[in-house]
């Protein structure tokens, strides 16, 4: 299957940080986005040395990260919704398949760090997005309302000790995290490591999103 271009002008050193993630993680999607880059112009695409100091700064877990919840969440999800060039567009239904789960747990963290305000504020602008597909989990989520309510709440400590699956063909985790590099959204990497297990579908074609696909639990 023909592989859509990634036609988004990229910083060589964003290139190596994200070949370096996936090939410790996603061995496959390091090839994928591997053999787009060398497609390129050969002056333009060669990587500088990796930079690991770069790749610790880029995972480093920031200072106060309440008011960069709800904006990492909106970039992915107007990215998604919109930002995909008009190749990359096709991969829109996989790609789709992220958005409740950053979701959920950029609710609920912001919760846990007592941010109840800015929590509220989040839902209310986003819930909407999950009102058709996510009802169920979506009425359980609202009835959690702070960090004590996480605690008691068995639906959201099931989703915290749980890593929620998401399958991605290698092409869109290529196209994801170069994104989330590209723009240095490091709460989103980071849930990604620690709340989201990417996994390849049976098909590597993409397929409409949000159905049975997105919706596993694996416990810790």
């Amino acid at each position: 299957m023909e592989q859509p271009t990634l036609s988004r002008a990229t910083n060589p050193l964003i290139d190596a940080l994200v070949l370096q993630h996936l090939q410790k993680r996603f061995p496959q999607s390091a090839e994928c986005l591997q053999r787009e880059l060398a497609s390129r112009d050969a002056a333009a695409a060669a990587p500088p040395p990796t930079n690991r100091h770069a790749l610790l700064m880029l995972l480093a877990p920031p200072g106060d990260e309440t008011p960069l919840w709800a904006t990492a969440y909106a970039e992915v999800r107007d990215w998604v919704d919109g930002a995909l060039d008009t190749e990359g567009a096709r991969y829109k239904p996989e790609l789709s398949r992220l958005l409740w789960p950053l979701f959920a747990y950029t609710y609920l963290e912001l919760l846990r760090a007592g941010a109840r305000e800015q929590a509220g504020g989040f839902f209310a602008s986003f819930h909407a997005d999950h009102a058709l597909m996510r009802r169920d989990e979506l009425n359980q989520l609202s009835q959690v309302s702070s960090a004590e309510q996480v605690d008691a709440s068995e639906f959201a400590r099931r989703l915290l000790t749980s890593r929620y699956e998401v399958r991605l063909s290698a092409f869109s985790r290529a196209l994801l995290l170069g994104f989330v590099a590209e723009r240095r959204l490091q709460l989103t990497l980071r849930m990604l490591n620690e709340r989201i297990k990417l996994a390849l579908p049976e098909t590597l074609a993409p397929s409409d999103g949000g159905g049975p696909a997105a919706v596993a639990l694996e416990d810790d």
